[in-house]
């Protein structure tokens, strides 16, 4: 996951402003906030103070109420996400937020998963259940391993969520997330928001959400695989206009 987000990093600093204040929005441990910073870029992060991967932070992660971000209006050059804005239920009213804390003129990138990201989460979901057993009997090294197989253990017992894959994000379900990730529903979005679309840009990798292979696949062999199976990513960027909304 790691090299995967250093990889987008290197695709969406092209879109941005040669310098300038920075958000990103659901940092996690900070991987990217980091790299923007060396890049020369003044970063300011933030996500929930429940993120599981702000325990392995690389970078100073700001905690927020998810609902309201901590800065005044128009401070931001540019505003950065990866892979958050479908776990935002509210994601109408955030954008206003978004808009909010931006310059007239800035940037706004967002990196979403895309309908082929869903088709083949849901392959890899049969793939990962068939190899709980594995799991389930290797040796485990910590209590809390040995906790976590048993939450799966109970979870797994549950027929539904071994027949049918869960949803990704906040809303819907997994048949309404192919239409939910499509970039025709992300257009409306950031559109009624008052955003201009500058590009839509497909990142050339294919991953889905259980990590089939790992490092073991690696990125040259993931590009070749796009090619064939689709990106499971695209990148947005998005203008504030320099013009106020009615």
């Amino acid at each position: 996951l790691k090299s995967i987000r250093e990889y987008e990093t290197g695709l969406v600093t092209r879109f941005f402003p040669v310098q300038g204040k920075l958000l990103e929005i659901g940092a996690g441990s900070g991987w990217q906030a980091k790299m923007f910073q060396e890049a020369g870029y003044q970063v300011f992060a933030i996500d929930l103070p429940s993120s599981f991967y702000l325990q392995q932070a690389v970078f100073p992660v700001m905690n927020y109420d998810g609902i309201t971000i901590p800065f005044a209006d128009q401070t931001f050059d540019i505003v950065f996400s990866s892979n958050v804005l479908e776990h935002i239920s509210h994601i109408e009213a955030f954008q206003s937020e978004i808009y909010r804390v931006c310059k007239p003129g800035s940037r706004i990138i967002h990196v979403l998963p895309t309908p082929g990201w869903r088709f083949w989460t849901c392959v890899t979901h049969y793939i990962h259940a068939a190899l709980f057993p594995y799991r389930l009997v290797r040796k485990q090294n910590t209590s809390e391993e040995r906790s976590a197989l048993q939450s799966q253990t109970v979870f797994l017992r549950k027929i539904s969520g071994i027949v049918l894959p869960k949803r990704h994000g906040e809303i819907g379900n997994f048949i309404s997330e192919f239409y939910l990730f499509s970039k025709q529903r992300w257009l409306k979005l950031f559109l009624r928001a008052g955003f201009e679309v500058l590009g839509y840009y497909p990142v050339p990798l294919i991953h889905t959400g259980f990590g089939i292979l790992g490092q073991a696949l690696s990125l040259p062999r993931r590009k070749i695989l796009s090619r064939w199976l689709g990106s499971s990513a695209a990148i947005y960027v998005l203008r504030r206009s320099t013009n106020e909304r009615a």
